[in-house]
């Protein structure tokens, strides 16, 4: 199952990490 995605296209979850 693939994450929601924010606007910058990546996965929330990676952006989260990424801050």
């Amino acid at each position: 199952v693939k994450m929601p995605q924010d606007a910058s296209g990546r996965s929330v979850q990676d952006t989260r990490g990424l801050s």
